[in-house]
Parts: C-alpha cells; sequence; structure tokens
C-alpha cells in the first residue's frame, strides 16, 4: 500500500512539472504558424501587384545612382540595383513573414499569394525596361546628372550595359536580393 501511495504521489508531482512546463510554452512568444500569417494577410488589403507595376517609377536619380555605382569591369556584374529595390522595397503589394525564409507575398486579386517565378522575373523585366527608357530621355535631353566625371567614363555602350545588367542577373539572386531589402524593411 505505501509503495502505490508513493507512486500516485510520484505521478502527481511530475504532472504538476509538465503542466508547469506547458504554461510556460504557452506564455512564450513562438513564430507565427503558416495558418496564423495567412490569416494576418487576409486582414490586410494590399495593392495588386500588377497595378504596382505598371505605376512603378524610376527617376533620373536612379539612373544616375545606378552609373555611380557601376565599375568599369563591364563583363563583371554590379549588384548597383539595389539601391532601386530599397527605394521600392517600401510599398503595399510585397510583404514578407520572419517565419517564412526565402518568401516574399504579393498582391493579386486582393489575396495574398506567394510570389512565383514568373512574377519575380515580370518585375525584373519591368524595372530593367523602365531603366532602358528613363537613360534613352536623359541621352536624349542631354541630362546634366549624365555629365559626371565618374559616369563620363563609361563609353555609352558601357552605360547602356551597365543600364542592362539587371535582366542579366538570375531571377533567384534578383528575388534573394528583393527578399534581404524586405526583411530589412518591414517583417510582420
Amino acid at each position: 500500500m505505501d509503495e502505490l501511495l508513493a507512486l500516485v504521489h510520484s505521478l502527481h508531482e511530475k504532472i504538476d512539472a509538465v503542466r508547469e512546463e506547458l504554461d510556460e510554452l504557452k506564455g512564450q512568444n513562438r513564430p507565427m504558424s503558416s495558418k496564423d500569417f495567412t490569416f494576418t494577410l487576409k486582414d490586410t488589403v494590399g495593392k495588386n501587384f500588377d497595378e504596382w507595376l505598371s505605376s512603378l517609377k524610376i527617376t533620373n536619380e536612379d539612373v544616375e545612382t545606378l552609373l555611380l555605382k557601376s565599375n568599369k569591369n563591364c563583363e563583371k556584374t554590379d549588384k548597383n540595383y539595389l539601391g532601386i529595390l530599397q527605394r521600392i522595397g517600401n510599398c503595399d503589394s510585397l510583404r514578407v513573414f520572419s517565419n517564412s525564409k526565402n518568401s516574399i507575398y504579393i498582391c493579386k486579386k486582393s489575396k495574398w499569394i506567394s510570389m512565383r517565378k514568373e512574377d519575380s522575373e515580370k518585375l525584373q523585366a519591368k524595372i530593367q525596361s523602365k531603366l532602358r527608357e528613363r537613360f534613352r530621355i536623359m541621352i536624349k535631353e542631354n541630362n546634366t546628372l549624365l555629365a559626371n566625371e565618374s559616369i563620363k567614363e563609361f563609353s555609352y555602350m558601357e552605360q547602356r550595359n551597365k543600364i542592362s545588367q539587371v535582366s542579366s542577373v538570375s531571377h533567384t539572386i534578383f528575388k534573394n536580393d528583393l527578399y534581404k531589402i524586405l526583411t530589412n524593411c518591414t517583417i510582420v
């Protein structure tokens, strides 16, 4: 009988210890589950990704900065487009979550979905297109920003190649760079 009482007492102590551990775990701030952050996205309305893409603006300063940060060796790929990604990173069409590594969410048809390869390539192509267009306008207007001595060191073809480098970066590297920028800006 004493053995049975000792066993019951031991079991009660173990149950109390387990309860304490459970209470402690409940109080911790754990990362959201995928259901939790998907639910959070449903509560947030973003700007449609395609609409945002069509309204994306590239400025003369973006072109100037891109060229100023370029290296002289045109064969080497620069990451000089990161400033543009930094500027466009704060928008209502892109989201990242700390517990969803390397995933970028975009708003399409009022729903948040994971950015696919096609979406990443579409963004990359749009930036490239807008950069070329802005560069052509600057050349046509004989813009003073292109008169900078560091930029003048590049021939016209080298400048054009530097502007076109965004399209030569693989979409995975481009998306990873965007993800890194977004995680430094906003993590939900």
